[in-house]
């Protein structure tokens, strides 16, 4: 089977862009033609060593970090990327705008497309779980609704929608009237002798003060909700003197924490680690004794499930598309967006209850194995194309 696979950039690490690389390997070892389409292509910044494993074609266009340009040509560059695509018996597109991209494709060489939507576009739109039904901008409707226009004839051309949660089955449903597909993606299993980096620094700091370590990892944006995290730790150090914060991770609200920091007097609590390497990155989740996800409005949810595979309790927040496949009490503790008091009664509830979060981890750890594999995925996908050309 000849397959396409269509992703607006590969130019950073992130979740997405290690899925469909990690599909893109998967579905060559069963024996497909595989390629894969990108507006722009940095190696260095992505994942080279998978990058290596799989056949990119850069078709030219915007990366991530220019992504309003990106959205605002996007028929223009997607037209570009169309264009590229040849002879192929599936085309699967990886997030917006790649469906401007695969609709044109398969008008001229007919195969059928694969949607997966891990976010649909403009999450403006929506408000955490709940859908909005007005927008309060005029405008920024005024702005998207050209966009929600071409999008809805768009969805007429593609086959099947996948997604990742229930919050984003209840998106499509709303926007396209369509009902997707729930596949959980993959994760990197931790090799934990041979991934962790001897930090001296982080390893002395805690032996030193035998500190209690909490740790939040992710981009440091308004819907992540690191402020919650902030709040938390100011109110709990009375209570957990040896308490440490590690934030890792850069973003648009980084200066704001920073200052937030400062103005609590937390500089001796909270440590920023800005983007870490993946080395040090196992390190630091292997070091805490408990890692918080405190995000709203977002859509899955991957670093609670990498602590989880390093046998960390957890405390994930409901706004979050993870939450809905893990339970209350046994992979984890829950808080709901924006629950300040709640987060603090959850630290110190594993704070105080040793057992119990180590009952926790051990769940968690042994649920992400047996569920989350990227075999488990790949051949999820491949049962999907499949079943199309059948």
């Amino acid at each position: 089977m000849k397959i396409a696979l269509l992703h607006p950039c590969l130019d950073m690490k992130g979740g997405a862009e290690r899925q469909i690389l990690k599909l893109a390997i998967g579905l060559q070892d069963k024996g497909h033609d595989v390629k894969v389409y990108v507006s722009s292509l940095d190696r260095n910044s992505c994942y080279p060593k998978l990058i290596d494993q799989v056949e990119i074609i850069s078709c030219g266009g915007y990366g991530y970090k220019d992504i309003k340009k990106q959205i605002l040509f996007s028929p223009y560059f997607m037209s570009k990327m169309a264009s590229k695509i040849t002879e192929c018996d599936i085309i699967h597109c990886h997030n917006y705008p790649t469906t401007y991209a695969a609709a044109m494709a398969k008008k001229r060489i007919g195969a059928p497309i694969v949607w997966m939507c891990n976010e649909p576009p403009f999450p403006p739109l929506y408000d955490g779980a709940n859908l909005r039904k007005s927008v309060s901008s005029k405008l920024y409707k005024a702005v998207v609704y050209p966009y929600l226009k071409y999008n809805s004839s768009i969805s007429k051309e593609i086959d099947k929608i996948i997604v990742l949660d229930k919050m984003n089955f209840q998106r499509v449903q709303h926007t396209y009237a369509i009902s997707p597909t729930i596949i959980h993606t993959g994760l990197d299993f931790p090799n934990i002798e041979h991934d962790i980096e001897n930090n001296n620094e982080i390893e002395e700091q805690s032996k030193v003060k035998k500190n209690f370590d909490v740790l939040a990892v992710g981009r440091i944006d308004k819907g992540k909700r690191t402020q919650d995290a902030i709040k938390a730790i100011s109110s709990l150090r009375k209570k957990i003197p040896n308490i440490l914060l590690h934030i890792v991770g850069g973003g648009k609200e980084l200066e704001k924490m920073r200052q937030l920091v400062q103005d609590l007097d937390l500089k001796n609590e909270i440590i920023f680690h800005g983007k870490v390497s993946d080395k040090r990155l196992s390190s630091l989740y292997s070091m805490c004794n408990v890692f918080l996800f405190t995000a709203e409005n977002q859509s899955w949810g991957l670093v609670p499930l990498e602590a989880m595979s390093y046998k960390k309790p957890c405390i994930v927040s409901t706004g979050s598309g993870v939450a809905d496949v893990l339970k209350e009490g046994v992979h984890c503790l829950k808080i709901t967006p924006r629950d300040v008091k709640g987060l603090i009664e959850k630290i110190e509830f594993l704070y105080d209850n040793q057992d119990f979060a180590d009952n926790i981890s051990e769940n968690g750890q042994k649920f992400v194995h047996e569920s989350f594999s990227w075999n488990r995925y790949v051949e999820q996908m491949d049962q999907e194309f499949m079943g199309l050309l059948r």
